[in-house]
């Protein structure tokens, strides 16, 4: 049980935390029921009985993805009585995938966005590694939150092989550089998560730590899809945390239309693995208490800006 002295702002804030934070690879179901494309929909209706299902990715002798078999779409070959029919004749090939690096929240927009009920988790070999779902992802967040209390209290902090957190002072000016390379998707969002657990030391008040995860997981993800690298500086005193983006171009443009929400310039690679929604910039001002942002199609981009420890800012 939670807690009774957790209250409905720290529930929701961690929920929030989860959703900057977790990776579709860490939520999705791994064992992935999947029909062959030329098994019968027969066949393919009796794997559905058996496993309770209503849907499932559908693949070649190489178990290559190649289309979604559905409960309604059986229904259709069964009303023609095409029982003996291929998958592959009535399948939906149009298909929506995600990779198992991406973020939950561009998982549950490409879930709205595109109306689809589930997607399929590839590898770059286009091979099935699991299935993600809104259901999937809310008992995943269920879980993580009802456990809130005692992995907080639990949790051996630790940061990754960039720093050693047993060895940074809380109580002396944390400054450090991270270097951000460009579609370095494995990566994205590690700062994001590095910082947490330096502020959770800290004893940074959750709400705040919330904002502050948003906007470096925004900047990252900005720097890794719309330039060619570029690195973070980081400065924390006990006051404020201070955050610095540069990136070595191209850089934006047109400012103002890039502080549009919903305006995206991101690669087809990009947004093949769910990124560049076009929500990066007006989310981290949102977030933060300062917001600076300096572009030239010369020199690039730098984005500053700073969130106070606080409340009263």
């Amino acid at each position: 049980m939670i807690s009774n002295e957790l209250n409905n702002n720290e529930y929701y804030s961690h929920a929030i935390e989860l959703l900057y934070t977790l990776t579709v690879g860490e939520v999705m179901v791994k064992n992935v029921i999947s029909v062959n494309e030329n098994m019968s929909i027969k066949e393919t209706m009796e794997i559905f009985k058996k496993y309770h299902i209503t849907g499932c990715p559908v693949v070649n002798f190489d178990n290559i993805l190649v289309g979604i078999i559905s409960m309604s779409d059986i229904l259709d070959a069964l009303y023609e009585n095409k029982a003996q029919d291929l998958v592959k004749n009535w399948m939906t090939t149009k298909i929506y995938t995600i990779h198992p690096e991406v973020n939950i929240v561009k998982a549950l927009d490409l879930l709205s966005t595109k109306s689809v009920g589930r997607i399929p988790v590839i590898d770059y070999d286009r091979k099935v590694i699991g299935i993600i779902t809104n259901g999937i992802i809310l008992k995943s967040l269920l879980l993580r939150v009802e456990k809130f209390s005692e992995a907080t209290e639990k949790e051996a902090i630790k940061l990754a092989s960039a720093l050693n957190l047993d060895e940074i002072r809380i109580d002396q000016p944390i400054k450090f550089k991270w270097e951000l390379k460009q579609n370095d998707f494995e990566n994205a969002g590690k700062l994001s998560s590095e910082l947490k657990k330096i502020l959770a030391k800290m004893n940074i008040d959750r709400i705040i730590v919330r904002r502050i995860s948003i906007a470096t997981y925004e900047a990252e993800i900005n720097v890794l899809i719309h330039s060619v690298g570029g690195y973070a500086l980081i400065d924390i005193n006990s006051e404020r945390i201070h955050e610095e983006f540069i990136d070595f171009g191209p850089g934006i443009p047109d400012i103002d239309k890039a502080m549009e929400e919903g305006y995206s310039t991101a690669s087809q690679i990009a947004r093949d693995l769910g990124f560049g929604a076009g929500m990066g910039l007006p989310n981290i001002k949102k977030s933060v208490d300062i917001f600076n942002l300096q572009s030239s199609t010369n020199e690039g981009t730098k984005l500053i800006f700073e969130v106070f420890f606080d409340k009263k800012h």
